[in-house]
């Protein structure tokens, strides 16, 4: 359950840079 939440919140941080490259 903890791996889920984690790899969910790195797949955010990951949007989260992509759209400030934009």
């Amino acid at each position: 359950m903890f791996l889920l939440f984690y790899t969910s919140l790195k797949k955010a941080l990951n949007l989260q840079e992509l759209f400030m490259i934009f």
